[in-house]
């Protein structure tokens, strides 16, 4: 990953652009949110990695799944990382991973199974996360996202973060 400014040399030494992601961010300290408590989190751990792998296989692209070796490289980027879990009654649909590294905090993972979007849970999840972050007084949230994926965008929006002027580019070999 590469950001968007420094792509010129990668793509003369003959790298090609596989995908842009765009950087989004949320001041938690001006963020107006309900009085309600976070749920459904804990610590992010090694033991959890199974079963994130299982539900990612009903959330993302092929490209996009994460296998065991990527979550432990997620876990090992942030000092601190939380797990929080959307269900459907009883039902695992969807989950978040938030890294914090001192007081900023990183949404590393994001997702909804597809048979269980548009019905409010990307909301309520993204809700339990930032309230979660404001409970512990974080100062920021990051995120990256695909450029392509209005949806993810939308969400992101509609819940107060922001576009930065940073984006990054992912490149790979022909």
């Amino acid at each position: 990953m590469v950001q968007e400014n420094e792509i010129h040399s990668w793509l003369a030494s003959g790298l090609n652009v596989v995908e842009k992601l765009n950087v989004l961010t949320i001041n938690l300290r001006n963020l107006e949110l309900s009085n309600t408590r976070s749920q459904n989190f804990d610590s992010f751990t090694k033991n959890n990695i199974n079963e994130l792998v299982n539900i990612d296989k009903s959330i993302f692209d092929p490209y996009w799944q994460n296998s065991k070796a990527a979550f432990i490289e997620t876990l090992d980027s942030c000092n601190q990382n939380f797990l929080f879990k959307q269900f459907d009654g009883n039902l695992l649909v969807g989950y978040a991973i938030l890294g914090v590294t001192r007081n900023f905090s990183f949404l590393q993972r994001f997702g909804i199974s597809l048979e269980h979007q548009k019905k409010g849970h990307g909301s309520e999840l993204l809700k339990n996360v930032l309230n979660f972050a404001n409970e512990k007084k974080y100062t920021n949230m990051r995120l990256n996202t695909q450029e392509n994926n209005e949806a993810a965008k939308r969400l992101y929006v509609k819940h107060g973060f922001e576009f930065t002027k940073t984006n990054f580019m992912i490149l790979n070999t022909s």
